[in-house]
């Protein structure tokens, strides 16, 4: 079963994708499973990871609003940004400009914060940036961040991070520093929109499984747990449903 049939039970049209350790790996996997039946449209509000030029169909890397995207109408994924960062990262268009073009496409799929390629982040009072129009809030978790030291390479937001789980650099991440950054109501589902959904990435062998399961049903089971888990991997493409709302 591919990912798309485990999260979209019913129709999506902008998907709100925030976290760490795989958010556009899984762009490029929804994208890639709807590529022939619908138009998708790639995005961001900040800066993201180029996509490869061989998965899309239609690139503009410095879109200014000079034409509508309202005449193209085949199957594809379209991929807009308004800048590429000396980094040869894509800068994100401006809310208002996203919020305009998401109208034009059937999926939408908008990477709406950093992690600077940490496995794992806290968030500020700032972030995530979502468009009004999003009806799915996707959040990513890398589970191969339990055990890992409490690092600037291991967390972004590294004060923020501190704070909530009063732990300090060198301390070992633990599952309930992870299930923290879940449930609390100021870290990654805080702004959320429309449609919760966790998906536990990076469940690649025996012990990330467990890992991976015994997290998921752990916040299954909380107050105020998103409605849908999916634990797995996206390098492997294989998934297991938590649970589903």
């Amino acid at each position: 079963m591919t990912l798309s049939h485990l999260i979209f039970k019913k129709t999506y049209h902008v998907v709100a994708l925030i976290g760490s350790g795989g958010k556009t790996t899984m762009i490029r996997t929804l994208a890639r499973e709807n590529r022939s039946s619908q138009q998708v449209f790639i995005s961001n509000t900040l800066n993201m990871e180029r996509i490869p030029e061989s998965e899309v169909d239609f690139i503009d890397y410095n879109f200014r609003e000079d034409y509508s995207l309202s005449e193209y109408t085949e199957p594809g994924v379209y991929v807009l940004a308004y800048d590429i960062t000396p980094n040869n990262s894509m800068r994100g268009l401006p809310l208002e400009v996203l919020e305009k073009q998401v109208a034009h496409f059937d999926l939408s799929l908008i990477e709406c914060d950093e992690s600077r390629q940490r496995p794992l982040k806290a968030w500020r009072h700032n972030e995530p940036l979502l468009l009004d129009a999003t009806d799915m809030t996707l959040g990513i978790l890398d589970i191969a961040s339990i055990g890992l030291p409490i690092s600037v390479d291991t967390v972004h937001n590294l004060d923020i991070f501190c704070d909530l789980t009063e732990k300090k650099v060198g301390d070992i991440i633990t599952r309930e520093d992870v299930k923290h950054l879940i449930l609390d109501p100021s870290m990654m589902f805080r702004s959320a929109r429309g449609k919760r959904v966790l998906f536990i990435n990076k469940a690649e062998n025996p012990i990330t499984l467990k890992y991976a399961r015994d997290l998921g049903k752990e916040i299954a089971q909380a107050k105020g747990s998103p409605d849908i888990i999916v634990i797995g991997s996206l390098t492997d493409e294989n998934y297991e449903l938590i649970k589903d709302t």
